[in-house]
């Protein structure tokens, strides 16, 4: 059962991200592009999706290894 949950967690929050950088391309244009923050927060979007796929691929190998 724990791992059907997290991996339900992990989808709503990828989902989430997805949404938040569609949300991002569609407003790019009113960013502060002068502001390095602006960069940041992408990066993290992207670095956290990017996390979270990483994690449910390895669950699910290790779920088929064990």
């Amino acid at each position: 059962m724990g791992r059907r949950s997290a991996r339900v967690v992990l989808g709503t929050a990828a989902i989430g991200l997805v949404l938040l950088l569609i949300a991002v391309a569609r407003a790019w244009g009113e960013f502060d592009h002068g502001n390095a923050l602006s960069y940041v927060y992408v990066a993290g979007l992207i670095g956290t999706l990017a996390a979270i796929v990483s994690l449910s691929v390895w669950m699910r190998w290790q779920a088929r290894t064990s």
